[in-house]
């Protein structure tokens, strides 16, 4: 989270604050905190153990245990161990992202700090969510770099953010393109 963001949320009126990326035992323990009574008992079994207090229904997804640039034993943590979710937020990274650091170098090129500022916070979220922790050190390193106003790094900084993000879409692929594969046969065979 970025430094003043839990003052800044208390300030607005708001009764806690999670940063980002989202640990699932520290929303757990807030919302617990804060109201949501309906599990309290399994509250503590869920803080010990750090899986969902109901059994997970079988799965389809098997997810490698390891991916290029992804934690995925980390990522699949900050999901409760739902492969099937994680699988989900992977597709979605895999379709969309790749094209924010395109936007991303034309807001450098025509100098937009306000998009820049957005776009690489959303990247670096997005790779905090996923554990793409060289990802997430890159944008990290860019917000960095536009705080103290060096924007003449911002080219070297973007092509590396671009190697880290190439690294986690050509890893991916083969994951996900074989997923659609199975999701279209399984989805014909349904009319068999």
């Amino acid at each position: 989270a970025m430094s003043g963001d839990r003052e800044e949320s208390l300030a607005a009126g708001m009764n806690d604050h999670i940063p980002k990326p989202i640990d699932p035992q520290q929303l757990h323990h807030t919302l617990v905190r804060w109201g949501l009574r309906k599990n309290r008992d399994n509250h503590e079994a869920m803080l010990a153990t750090g899986t969902p207090a109901e059994p997970m229904e079988d799965v389809k997804v098997h997810l490698p245990e390891s991916l290029p640039g992804i934690n995925v034993k980390e990522g699949l943590e900050r999901f409760l161990g739902d492969q099937e979710v994680f699988l989900q937020i992977l597709e979605h990274v895999y379709e969309h992202r790749c094209k924010e650091i395109s936007a991303l170098r034309q807001a450098i090129h025509e100098e937009d700090l306000a998009n820049i500022r957005f776009l690489v916070h959303r990247i670096k979220g997005m790779a905090g969510n996923i554990s793409a922790y060289r990802l997430h050190e890159t944008a990290q390193g860019i917000e960095q770099l536009l705080s103290e106003n060096q924007h003449a790094h911002l080219p070297a900084a973007l092509e590396e953010m671009e190697e880290a993000m190439t690294e986690i879409i050509e890893g991916m692929e083969p994951l996900i393109e074989g997923n659609k594969w199975n999701q279209e046969r399984t989805h014909d065979t349904d009319y068999l």
